[in-house]
């Protein structure tokens, strides 16, 4: 109650500027987190055994784990059907955390970690004009603005 008489003395619209921060913080994940769910069903929903706990769960029945599951909840990778028979590989970018599709993130840093073109940019800033031709063609105009676009294209026509 001390506190709230405290606060209650202060200039008002700093009270609430100070509590919409803190609001704006301790809430902050949230946002992030439900970005993730996202993409995070959209990944489960096209694998094998989405299908088979969705099966197993109509038929009343205990579902059965694939070796393919068990290795990629060991870390292995995954592909995914996108459809018409095109088969996506994904993975996660270590800069957003959100999933993209493997042949058109840029693979950057000495592991070759693949990462959206925009999280690269905001990265390596310049540096990445010294990333390999194929790497470079990957940048789109809306990732990296017209100015490095330019340099990009200038960078690849050099030997």
């Amino acid at each position: 109650m001390a506190m709230a008489e405290k606060v209650a003395r202060q200039p008002p619209i700093s009270v609430a500027m100070t509590k919409m921060t803190v609001n704006r913080l301790a809430y902050a994940l949230d946002d992030l987190a439900s970005h993730m769910d996202i993409d995070q069903f959209a990944l489960a929903s096209k694998t094998d055994g989405h299908l088979e706990g969705v099966s197993a769960f109509l038929e009343r029945r205990k579902a059965g784990i694939s070796r393919a599951a068990r290795s990629y909840m060991l870390g292995g990778s995954t592909t995914m059907k996108a459809g018409g028979g095109d088969v996506r590989p994904l993975c996660l970018c270590p800069v957003c955390g959100k999933l993209g599709d493997d042949r058109t993130m840029v693979k950057v840093g000495p592991m070759g970690s693949p990462a959206h073109d925009r999280c690269a940019f905001a990265q390596l800033g310049e540096g990445i004009l010294n990333l390999p031709k194929d790497e470079r063609a990957k940048f789109t105009l809306a990732a990296v603005g017209p100015d490095m676009m330019r340099r990009l294209v200038e960078a690849g026509e050099r030997p």
